[in-house]
């Protein structure tokens, strides 16, 4: 039997009593109408809602809905974990028409005093998409109006993330040159030998194309290999990810360098695969393999070279972090093309893998060739008189007068 009672605003709330006989509906009526009016009197919203722990359910059936259509982000997987271990937790016993700014402002309190720490600027990120989301599906059902949202925001909340370490060249080499020795190691079983092998060329694989350590690796097949692509005549290694982290999951192409020919090689004989469907870096029963990321740790420490210069652990994560650095400092990659290669952005390449260096650069920032003889005989004299303001402005004056003479012989 459906009911309705008289709101404080002169508006009625029709409603399910959920009784069949009408004595019970009527005390169903009567019990919402005064305890409505107790609410009202208390400062809280007239009508009980739904928690926000009901949206929180239903909102992981539609991810749950998407990834078995096979329709679904990668970052599908994480949101339902952030659902499940940091939204219910602390936010879930509230009414949904209670979501807002203090209730923002008591959760992110909580989950710091959780995490034990400042949480990083990317990580109350993604927890504001994961409530906006929730909010809005409440939003869709009628429960509450997005006018009522509230500020969901990282400005002048968390800590930036750090740059992550990586391997100098000199560091590369010898992680390599330590690998193949380790994989040799006498007195091993055939397992642990033979995975120390498929880890050796894992990590040259990573060095030579940059390709995200776990799900993107783990997935690939030899069939996502070509070997034999051509280009003017030139044959490269064209590798397709059949998944990825960004660009909603989306394969994408790209060529990794020319000394990862002869790794990979080695690497399908050390398989075996039986066919263009096996996985590339697999157990002997084809599996993908499993447990690389402890085993390299354990390799980075009996190599000592776990850690940094800075402090910070090196992961498999560091070894993507080189390539990257590399094709900046060496080859002078753009962010735009280094991100469409590594599945990233422009704005997370410059956050977290460049490493500027001044010096590397000098001669493009100072606009001129810093060698010529004629301008450092001009920048010494100004150098060895700037006591002088007089005579140090007469030779900067000198200066900036040979590179616009300069500029003119270019040019004509």
């Amino acid at each position: 039997i459906r009911a309705r009672v008289k709101a404080a605003d002169n508006s009625w709330k029709v409603f399910s009593t959920k009784e069949k006989t009408l004595e019970k509906a009527e005390q169903v009526a009567k019990t919402t109408f005064f305890t409505g009016k107790s609410r009202v009197a208390q400062g809280q919203p007239e009508f009980a809602s739904k928690k926000f722990s009901y949206y929180c359910s239903l909102y992981k059936d539609e991810l749950i809905a998407q990834m078995n259509a096979g329709t679904a982000k990668t970052v599908f997987a994480t949101y339902i974990l952030i659902v499940d271990k940091w939204i219910i937790p602390l936010l879930g016993d509230k009414e949904i028409t209670t979501i807002d700014d203090d209730a923002i402002f008591e959760f992110e309190k909580m989950r710091q005093d959780k995490m034990g720490r400042v949480p990083a600027k990317g990580t109350i990120n993604q927890h504001n998409v994961v409530i906006r989301a929730i909010l809005s599906l409440a939003a869709r059902k009628k429960a509450i109006s997005r006018r009522d949202f509230p500020v969901l925001t990282v400005k002048d909340k968390g800590k930036r993330s750090k740059r992550r370490p990586y391997f100098t060249e000199e560091e590369l080499e010898r992680l390599l040159e330590f690998l193949v020795e380790w994989s040799a190691a006498e007195g091993k079983s055939f397992i642990t030998t033979y995975k120390r092998t498929v880890l050796m060329y894992y990590i040259d694989f990573l060095i030579n194309t940059g390709i995200r350590p776990g799900k993107e690796v783990d997935r690939l097949q030899w069939k996502h290999i070509d070997m034999e692509f051509k280009k003017d005549g030139v044959s490269f290694v064209k590798i397709t990810v059949p998944v990825g982290k960004t660009r909603d999951g989306a394969p994408r192409e790209l060529i990794a360098q020319h000394s990862v020919r002869q790794s990979l090689a080695r690497l399908h004989r050390h398989t075996s695969p039986s066919s263009p469907e096996a996985y590339v870096f697999a157990m002997p029963d084809g599996r993908p393999v499993t447990g690389l990321s402890e085993m390299f740790r354990n390799a980075l420490e009996e190599a000592d070279m776990r850690f940094a210069p800075n402090g910070q652990p090196r992961t498999r994560y560091s070894v993507r972090h080189s390539f990257a650095t590399r094709m900046i400092a060496e080859y002078g990659m753009d962010a735009q093309r280094l991100a469409h290669h590594m599945g990233s952005s422009p704005q997370m390449i410059n956050q977290h893998y460049y490493h500027g260096d001044a010096s590397r650069d000098a001669e493009v920032f100072a606009g001129e060739d810093a060698y010529s003889e004629e301008l450092q005989e001009f920048i010494n004299d100004a150098d060895e008189n700037a006591s002088d303001e007089e005579l140090a402005a007469q030779i900067t004056a000198q200066v900036l007068a040979a590179i616009k003479t300069r500029k003119k012989s270019k040019k004509g």
